[in-house]
């Protein structure tokens, strides 16, 4: 599903929507959080090794029942520029359950793909410092084909630092990709942190393993 539209747009409206959200949240004294990193990421495709390196930037936050996501980077894969961004929005009525949506725009050299899910997501917390939550999202032009399944958690172990973990199962079409997260938050003062993720993924025989190093600030 390839369309015709510029990865300068959809930053420009990325950055638009996310600093009206922040601000919005700002003002309802809602937390917003920004994580910048470091991304590397090794593929073995039938024997052949390609690396990719390059930025990440994460902005979270909410308010209400309300609450978002948008995920932006741009790197390097032997020579060839990739660039991803992913837009995620939903609402927990009664901090349980609601509706959800996304929006994921992919370009690799000269190929970009885009696509818009919607559907449901939930989260509960098991205790004061565990948490879980799990989205199930479809894309609208292929609903119930292609879909998007996201399992998470965290776990706060004291002292500022809190574990992570993810799993994430996508149908595209006739391939099946699963990949998995673990990673570790490390709070230096009430508004930065340190972060870090290793990542491995399996796409239809295809692995790749990923290392995540960043910071982060709450505001």
């Amino acid at each position: 599903m390839l369309r015709n539209k510029t990865f300068s747009k959809a930053v420009f409206a990325t950055l638009a929507g996310v600093g009206m959200i922040t601000m919005l949240a700002q003002q309802l004294h809602a937390e917003t959080t920004v994580t910048t990193s470091i991304e590397t990421i090794r593929t073995d495709v039938g024997g052949l090794t390609l690396d990719y390196a390059g930025l990440k930037t994460e902005v979270e936050g909410g308010f209400g029942g309300l609450h978002y996501d948008a995920t932006l980077s741009a790197g390097d894969m032997e020579g060839v520029g990739a660039r991803d961004l992913d837009i995620r929005a939903g609402y927990l009525f009664g901090d349980v359950a609601g509706p959800a949506v996304a929006y994921e725009y992919a370009k690799i050299g000269s190929e970009a793909m885009d696509r818009v899910l919607v559907g449901i997501e939930g989260a509960y917390s098991l205790s004061d410092a565990a948490k879980v939550g799990g989205r199930l999202v479809s894309d609208i032009d292929e609903f119930g084909d292609d879909y998007t399944l996201t399992l998470d958690g965290d776990y706060a172990l004291g002292e500022g630092l809190t574990l992570t973990g993810e799993y994430e199962h996508v149908r595209l079409g006739t391939m099946d990709s699963d990949e998995a997260k673990i990673g570790a938050r490390y709070g230096l003062t009430e508004a930065a942190f340190l972060d870090g993720k290793v990542t491995y993924t399996d796409a239809e025989g295809v692995d790749a393993t990923g290392v995540e190093a960043g910071i982060g600030f709450s505001f």
